[in-house]
This record gives structure tokens, C-alpha cells and sequence, in this order.
């Protein structure tokens, strides 16, 4: 399982605050932005 708790993150004009996420065993996540939008950071 993998768990992300209280992520924040802020662009201009734009913010996500105390975010969090579970994908657990046998589930599918999948990640879509653009090119260079931070994808792999």
C-alpha cells in the first residue's frame, strides 16, 4: 500500500492543501499532466 498524508502544494493562482492519498495492493494509479509539469519531482 502506498499512503501520502497532508501533502501541500501551491503554483500561482492555484493551491492544494492537506491532500491525501491510498493506493492499496492490487490497485491502478495513474498520474496526467503535461510535459514539465512535475510529474516525475
Amino acid at each position: 500500500m502506498l499512503k501520502l498524508t497532508n501533502i501541500s502544494k501551491r503554483w500561482e493562482g492555484f493551491t492544494l492543501k492537506d491532500i491525501t492519498l491510498t493506493v492499496g495492493k492490487g490497485d491502478y494509479f495513474i498520474l496526467l499532466g503535461p510535459s514539465g509539469a512535475g510529474k516525475s519531482v
